[in-house]
Formats: structure tokens, C-alpha cells, sequence
């Protein structure tokens, strides 16, 4: 799953697809899409700064990386990358799982639940105006969770 993953963040379409503009992503940077995205994917423990100077550390396998980008070129970098690429590298994810793995049936049939849930959400305009609003209550949201239980995913 790995290599499909890799190929993806080192693919000339992702970072077309992926970009927030036309010029993000063409010039050799300490940042260049495939270092961003694994960046922002790894589980971060400490602040920003120690964060970045680890993960560059890690990548240049020295206790000390010599180029580490600063916070506030990652805050630069991250404003050239589209959200749209998380929910894609997790299709991407799953589609290779899937395809290395039989699918798990019960009795002929695939099993998939379903819950839901009523989400809260802050008083605010735009929430209400997408959401609407309860009278003389809370913003209220519907979340839906779909559940493989075969892959357990």
C-alpha cells in the first residue's frame, strides 16, 4: 500500500490535481508536495517548531537537520495545498487495501453498518444559514458514520 501511496505524493497529476494554484508546487523547495503532505499526515506530539525540525532530522537521518523549513514557510506551503487531497489519499488508501484482500461476506452478503449522531455546532451565521437553525435553540448538525465491519474500516 505503501508504493501505491508513494507513487500518488511523487505523481505529476496529484500535485496538478492538488494544488491551490498554477504556480504551487514548481519550484525546489524544503517544502515541495510530497515532503508537505507526508508532514501534515504524520501524528504531531509537540509544538509545530520541534515537530518540523524532527521530521526533517528523520528525513536527513542526522540528529540535526541542516535545512529545516520554518513554521511559517510550513503555514506558506500548507495555504498552496488543497484540502481535497486527505479524503483522496484515503480513498486511495482503502482502494489498495481492498484490492490485496479478499472482500469478507456473511452468508453471500457484504456487512456494512450505519450509525448517527446530532452534532452541537457554535452559534455562528454562516453555520446557521448552511444548517439552519432550531427556534430559540442550538445549530444542529446530522452526522453519519458507514462502517465496514468485514475490513473493519
Amino acid at each position: 500500500m505503501y508504493d501505491q501511496i508513494k507513487q500518488a505524493l511523487f505523481s505529476p497529476e496529484w500535485i496538478e490535481r492538488f494544488r491551490r494554484s498554477e504556480n504551487a508546487f514548481t519550484r525546489t523547495r524544503d517544502l515541495p508536495f510530497h515532503r508537505l503532505v507526508s508532514f501534515l499526515l504524520n501524528l504531531r506530539k509537540g509544538s509545530t517548531e520541534q515537530e518540523l525540525k524532527g521530521f526533517f532530522a528523520t528525513l536527513e537521518e542526522q540528529p540535526l537537520a541542516s535545512a529545516t523549513p520554518t513554521v511559517s514557510g510550513l503555514c506558506k506551503a500548507r495555504q498552496r495545498l488543497s484540502a481535497e487531497i486527505f479524503p483522496a489519499l484515503n480513498r486511495q488508501a482503502i482502494e489498495t487495501f481492498r484490492a490485496g484482500w479478499a472482500t469478507p461476506l456473511w452468508h453471500g452478503f457484504r456487512l456494512l453498518a450505519v450509525d448517527g449522531t446530532t452534532l452541537r455546532l457554535p452559534n455562528h451565521s454562516a453555520l446557521e444559514g448552511y444548517f439552519g437553525a432550531q427556534p430559540s435553540g442550538p445549530v444542529l448538525a446530522r452526522a453519519s458514520m458507514l462502517y465496514d465491519l468485514g475490513h473493519e474500516l
